[in-house]
């Protein structure tokens, strides 16, 4: 900063922030505040690196208090960083990686989209390109059973959407073990 390099500021500051929360393996859930916060940081540092090929945003409901909802850790990121690698990685256009909240039935819906080449979904079994995913899913069902679940739509050439439902909750109504 004293040299005037904000933006180098900014990348080590989110890569900071990164490796401290996927190295914290302590805590299992998170608000989805500081979970939107690490996302926040991960897009930071690939900002830079792909600067107007990536484009992000974020749709949050205006009535959601995202700081007193509680989500799994590290349930949104690596779903942002597939789209990244898979989407803006593999074209030299600029691709739209979009983040989508929504409270429905009871459940948080969470859609991380993005138009970038998509892929075959006959492949997603048999690639490593599904690894995270299963793992996201295991996560998920495991903590809430049938009660949320990670589905997975895409296109070779189109888009790709992968959308997370899983049951709302505030704080204080569940522990952030």
């Amino acid at each position: 900063m004293s040299h005037g390099d904000e933006e180098a500021s900014e990348v080590v500051t989110s890569l900071a922030l990164l490796l401290r929360e996927k190295a914290d393996a302590k805590t299992q859930s998170t608000t989805l505040e500081q979970e939107l916060n690490i996302v926040k940081a991960y897009v930071k540092i690939q900002s830079v690196r792909f600067r107007d090929r990536l484009r992000f945003s974020l749709m949050i409901p205006e009535t959601m208090a995202t700081q007193n909802v509680i989500v799994p850790k590290l349930i949104i990121q690596p779903i942002v960083e597939n789209a990244v690698k898979y989407g803006v990685e593999t074209t030299d256009r600029p691709v739209v990686v979009r983040v989508c909240l929504r409270i429905e039935n009871a459940h948080l819906i969470i859609t991380v989209f993005n138009d970038g080449k998509g892929f075959n979904p006959a492949a997603f079994q048999s690639e490593s390109t599904g690894v995270g995913l299963h793992n996201i899913s295991s996560r998920l069902k495991l903590k809430f059973g049938s009660e949320a679940g990670l589905h997975v739509e895409s296109a070779v050439d189109s888009t790709t959407s992968v959308k997370i439902w899983l049951p709302y909750a505030k704080k204080g109504e569940v522990s952030l073990g």
